[in-house]
C-alpha cells in the first residue's frame, strides 16, 4: 500500500456472519474476522459496492496479477502465506 494512494479492500459477509476478505495476490476469498473487527476500530470510510463493482474489482486485480512474472508470483504468494501464518 502506497501513502500516496488510497487503498481499497473487498470483504464480504458470509451466510454464516464470517467476514471474508479477497487476497488479490492468492486470487481467493479467506476468512478475516480480526481484520475487519480492527477496521471498525479506526476512522475508514466504507463503500458498500454492489455484485457487479465487486465483479471488476476482483476482475482488475486477476489481470493484475495475471501480469506479473511467475517466479515473482509465487514468491509474493509464498511471502504472504508465510506472513499470514506468523499472524495466527
Amino acid at each position: 500500500m502506497a501513502a500516496d494512494q488510497t487503498a481499497k479492500c473487498l470483504f464480504r459477509v458470509t451466510c454464516e456472519g464470517i467476514y471474508e476478505r479477497y487476497v488479490p495476490i492468492l486470487d481467493e476469498w479467506e476468512p478475516d474476522n480480526e481484520f475487519v473487527i480492527s477496521l471498525y476500530d479506526i476512522d475508514i470510510d466504507f463503500q458498500q459496492v454492489d455484485e457487479f463493482e465487486a465483479g471488476a474489482f476482483i476482475e482488475s486485480a486477476q489481470l493484475q496479477k495475471n501480469a506479473i512474472n511467475p517466479c515473482s508470483l509465487q514468491f509474493r504468494q509464498m511471502m504472504y502465506l508465510q506472513n499470514r501464518d506468523l499472524n495466527i
